[in-house]
């Protein structure tokens, strides 16, 4: 019967270098993502606060259209609270709001309003979202048809 000699290997696994260089190369990949994370959940926010105030004032239009009422959708900059009915939304904190509305329909200095009523039309309006970056969208109410159009703006063309 022959017996069989296992050898130690010496040359398997990683020496100490190695995994040290490994380790680096991850410390600094990690570095480059969290910076770039954090600008990625930054803009995921203005991208759903841009689409939260253009679904209240969809939701206005197709309200006062069904229910046969006249629905006001308030916007307050101070805050940064949009709100429709009992909807209301809170923006973040790195965005701020700017609103071109009829004087005569706002509620207080702080308010402003766009009126949306039962035969399509509305007070027409404006509401400007503007990231701390400087990047603006400016979302139009047309005021014959209520229609709600998306725009992008600029510092100089606001």
């Amino acid at each position: 019967m022959k017996t069989r000699v296992v050898k130690a290997c010496t040359h398997c696994g990683f020496t100490l270098l190695e995994m040290m260089v490994a380790l680096a190369i991850a410390a600094v990949l990690m570095a480059a993502a969290v910076p770039a994370a954090s600008k990625m959940f930054a803009s995921m926010q203005y991208r759903g606060a841009i689409a939260d105030v253009k679904a209240l004032l969809e939701t206005g239009r197709y309200q006062a259209s069904t229910s046969g009422a006249t629905m006001v959708v308030l916007v307050k900059p101070k805050t940064r609270q949009v709100s429709v009915g009992d909807r209301v939304e809170v923006l973040p904190e790195h965005v701020a709001i700017q609103v071109s509305s009829a004087a005569e329909f706002r509620p207080d200095r702080d308010t402003a309003a766009i009126q949306f009523y039962p035969d399509g039309s509305s007070s027409g309006g404006a509401i400007t979202l503007t990231r701390d970056t400087g990047q603006a969208i400016t979302l139009n109410v047309g005021w014959l048809l209520g229609e709600v159009e998306q725009l992008s703006a600029t510092e100089d063309n606001r």
